[in-house]
């Protein structure tokens, strides 16, 4: 719910966000999280794709990180996005 509720946000200021198809189940920092993909446009009017990472922490807030990168350039950037949301440590 957490999740949908930030996509909402984001999708506020954001008219050309496109709302994810599913979600993927991760590793968040060694604790259960989602992927997101969703596409948009840049400002200079070239097509993003868009990865939204979440988890909930242990006070009921959201962990969220956001990763962008050009589609066309999406595939070489997607195991680094992966590297850096897993090596992610969460404290609260």
């Amino acid at each position: 719910t957490a999740t949908n509720e930030l996509i909402a946000s984001l999708a506020q200021g954001n008219q050309g966000l496109s709302r994810p198809a599913r979600y993927d189940r991760v590793n968040v920092g060694g604790r259960q999280g989602l992927r997101a993909m969703m596409t948009n446009n840049s400002s200079n009017g070239q097509p993003e794709n868009i990865v939204l990472f979440t988890s909930q922490l242990r006070d009921g807030s959201l962990f969220y990180a956001v990763a962008v990168a050009p589609q066309r350039d999406f595939q070489a950037y997607t195991r680094v996005f992966d590297q850096v949301i897993r090596s992610i440590q969460l404290i609260d």
